[in-house]
């Protein structure tokens, strides 16, 4: 199983943390990635037949994919167990399951630390994105996704554009068999509302050169970029009063949106 990142919940404060930050409401759909053994599987499952939403639960493993099927129906709990790749699966949800459009989702998972930002950047683009998401991750991870200014990266700008990150449990390497090298950390992403004609893409792209190498300054990583000249770098620095000595950690996401702005003023993304 180890082979597949994946390490099974043995700790019912997480449980219990994890179902209360999952808050559904009468017809919500709530999909969990990575059931594994069904240690969350199942008070998630009773959570939602009590509260009257679909329950989802995605599995790579096509064995554990059938036991937590198995399980759900000995307990006569409704639920689908989706064998496949969340990865995979995910971007197709609506077209293998059109009665979900409409609907409000909620995403819960353990996630493996490989997947991580892949997973993220997927959710971002979902034709609707899920109104909360409620992972366990690698403790170090969710520390960047949640980074403040002074220790903004690429993984926090990128993840806190269209949402609102809140850790809410650290889970020590000891809640897990087998037990991982690391400690892990339970972390809520409350969706944000987007507009449609906000430049997402670019976006995405013009943190790229702003995070390119994190230790150098925000002014060499812009005057590094072929379609940015020196003079306009500075330019761009003056226009926000940004030192030159500031680091791209130092930023905040308001000022990033404004130099992803400028940036496409400047037709360089």
């Amino acid at each position: 199983m180890e082979r597949l990142g994946q390490h099974f919940l043995n700790d019912q404060k997480a449980v219990n943390a994890t179902l209360k930050a999952t808050r559904p409401e009468k017809g919500d759909a709530v999909i969990e990635i990575g059931p594994g053994k069904g240690a969350l599987t199942l008070p998630l499952a009773e959570l939602c037949k009590k509260t009257q939403c679909d329950f989802f639960a995605i599995e790579k493993d096509t064995k554990l994919a059938v036991l937590v099927a198995r399980d759900l129906t000995k307990k006569s709990i409704p639920g689908v167990i989706i064998q496949g790749d969340a990865l995979r699966v995910l971007p197709e949800l609506y077209e293998r399951y059109p009665a979900l459009r409409g609907k409000k989702l909620i995403i819960v998972g353990n996630i493996p630390y490989y997947i991580t930002g892949h997973l993220l950047r997927i959710l971002s683009e979902l034709e609707q994105r899920p109104k909360r998401t409620v992972l366990m991750v690698q403790d170090e991870v969710a520390e960047r996704i949640a980074a403040e200014p002074g220790h903004m990266n690429l993984l926090a700008a990128a993840t806190q554009l269209w949402a609102t990150p809140t850790v809410i449990l650290r889970v020590p390497k000891t809640s897990f068999k087998p037990k991982p090298k690391v400690d892990s950390a339970i972390i809520v992403l409350t969706t944000k509302d987007i507009p449609d004609s906000f430049p997402k893409n670019q976006y995405y792209a013009a943190i790229k050169i702003l995070f390119r190498q994190p230790r150098k300054t925000l002014f060499n990583n812009l005057r590094a970029h072929k379609a940015l000249s020196p003079d306009k770098a500075r330019e761009m620095m003056d226009r926000f009063k940004i030192r030159e000595t500031t680091r791209p950690q130092d930023l905040s996401l308001e000022l990033l949106i404004k130099i992803v702005r400028a940036l496409d003023d400047f037709r360089v993304i």
